[in-house]
């Protein structure tokens, strides 16, 4: 709007009658003919000076509401996929690589956001505003118009054609290499210890330099490429321009006119070359990322999918347990293996019983747990509780369960936060906690702490003792309320005097809870109510 307006400048420039005021309607031309330059020349510098206060506003609304669109959807993006991935079949978490997920999680969808998705919106503003500008220019000069329009569009299908697959390679390259960064971040983090004990800090930080570097470079040729058309898009413009007005010329026109379509056409390259270098840079982009959209689609596609499977499968039934757990043929291998490694299980579990189940270092003890939690299906074979299968009413049937792992994992919060798990401040029930921090005997030590439950446990537990981490573990368990409290290897951790206390002390607080434990070491399961040995088949033993 404000470019069109430089044309009654421009017959200021020459002569009132030029023919630049052809293009407006007649009685346009005869009242502006009549007026003098200085009235005209003021006129359109109030002109301007409203139209541009007006643009300015309204660009910078517009520039606030689409920032607060695009980075709004990027936190809402972020958010579903990462309670899609909590919701996902434990399986799935077993097969995918936690560092794709993060990666997926942070850096893609970043990317999606800003280069995707504004940019997309910045590409329709553009295309708008571009058909407008060439509209106009199309109105003064059809035929040249056309001509220019056609040289740069064939400038820029070529160089896409040229270099689509080069584009799309180094996306790939971009994506692959920013998943194995944060691959190499986690494992580097997470075994610290053993780096400064063993003096690894090179080993790790060249493999990170190593795909740094990777990264950028494909970074770089990316980025290189976006500026390319902008240069060429300037240099074919102008080389069309001086073509063009030859040609113009051979065909007999004026001088005048030659100048004037000059004049108006480079006004109009002025603001349409950045426009069609920011749309052949979209249509990059979207080459460049299209691993990124790839990856979400697949992702919010494959866990819509297991949800559909969780709807359909999940009938509401009603499970109890009040008398016994029965499992029945249990067949269960994963995919990766040819053999199962739980073939024809049979054994039962009465209410209140404590179990112990031990066996070998793979012979399928924890896949088991799994199995019982619900958290994985046997290939053949059921779990009934009371003579119901839980798989009619898995979230119901998860709610009586509370499972402490081997390895307790803690976050970086307080000892309150942690034992209640995943409960919102004001909702956590404070007796709750130290009824239960009294049951598994950490009142004494707790009370020692200047913050009481309100101290920090640092990340992963780093302020407090092994032992002390496997009781908040159980005090985490207790807190639910189950009827079922299921311990994989908790003890595996703790010397031997500090596990003959831990497991003493867990039959003072057995009451009406139904346990079992998982355990290598026969030599602490001598008090359970039955043992079971895992040899591909099993053995029941009354202890």
């Amino acid at each position: 709007m404000g470019i069109s307006l430089i044309v009654p400048f421009l017959a200021i420039l020459t002569e009132q009658n030029s023919n630049i005021l052809n293009i407006f309607p007649e009685n346009f031309s005869i009242y502006y003919k009549s007026l003098p330059k200085e009235k005209i020349f003021v006129g359109g510098i109030i002109i301007f000076f409203i139209i541009y206060l007006f643009k300015s506003i309204y660009l910078l609304f517009f520039n606030l509401k689409l920032n607060q669109f695009v980075f709004k959807s990027e936190a809402s993006l972020c958010n579903l996929l990462f309670r899609k991935y909590l919701k996902s079949p434990y399986l799935f978490h077993l097969k995918e690589n936690s560092s794709i997920l993060i990666r997926n999680l942070t850096e893609e969808i970043h990317l999606f956001s800003e280069g995707i998705l504004l940019q997309g919106l910045i590409f329709l503003a553009e295309v708008f505003i571009s058909f407008f500008l060439l509209a106009f220019l199309i109105y003064i000069n059809p035929k040249s118009t056309i001509l220019i329009i056609f040289m740069i569009s064939l400038i820029a299908f070529i160089f896409i054609i040229l270099m689509r697959k080069k584009i799309k390679f180094w996306g790939d390259r971009r994506q692959y290499f920013g998943g194995s960064i944060i691959r190499q971040i986690s494992e580097g983090f997470g075994s610290i210890k053993e780096i400064i004990l063993y003096k690894k800090q090179n080993f790790f930080s060249n493999n990170l330099k190593l795909f740094a570097e990777r990264k950028a470079k494909s970074s770089i040729l990316q980025n290189f490429f976006v500026g390319v058309p902008r240069l060429t898009f300037e240099f074919f413009a102008i080389l069309a321009i001086l073509i063009v007005s030859s040609f113009m010329l051979y065909l007999n026109y004026t001088l005048e006119q030659v100048i004037q379509f000059v004049v108006i056409f480079g006004i109009i390259c002025f603001r349409l070359l950045p426009a069609s270098n920011r749309i052949l840079n979209f249509i990059q982009i979207s080459i460049y990322h299209k691993s990124v959209i790839d990856v979400i689609h697949k992702q919010l596609f494959l866990i819509n999918q297991f949800e559909k499977k969780k709807e359909i499968s999940n009938n509401k039934k009603t499970i109890q347990f009040n008398k016994i757990i029965s499992l029945e043929n249990i067949k269960f291998k994963y995919e990766t293996q040819n053999k199962f490694i739980l073939d024809d299980i049979n054994f039962d579990i009465k209410k209140n019983e404590a179990i112990g189940i031990m066996g070998k270092s793979g012979s399928g003890k924890s896949s088991l747990i799994n199995i019982i939690m619900g958290l994985v299906s046997p290939h053949s074979g059921k779990i009934l509780s009371d003579g119901i299968d839980i798989s009619e009413n898995l979230p119901i049937w998860q709610n009586k369960i509370s499972f402490v792992p081997q390895d307790v994992f803690l976050i970086n919060d307080t000892i309150k936060k942690n034992i209640a798990f995943g409960v919102p401040s004001e909702e956590i029930d404070n007796d709750k906690i130290d009824y239960v921090i009294e049951k598994v005997f950490l009142k004494d030590f707790v009370n020692e702490l200047p913050e009481k439950s309100d101290t920090i446990v640092g990340e992963k537990g780093s302020n407090i003792s092994g032992g002390q981490k496997q009781r908040l573990g159980i005090a985490r368990a207790l807190y639910r309320n189950p009827e079922i409290l299921i311990l994989d290897e908790s003890t595996s951790s703790l010397d031997k005097s500090t596990e003959e206390k831990f497991i003493d002390d867990l039959f003072k607080i057995k009451e009406n809870l139904t346990i079992i434990f998982i355990s290598h070491n026969k030599e602490i399961l001598k008090n359970f109510d039955k043992l079971i040995e895992i040899k591909n088949k099993i053995e029941n033993k009354k202890i």
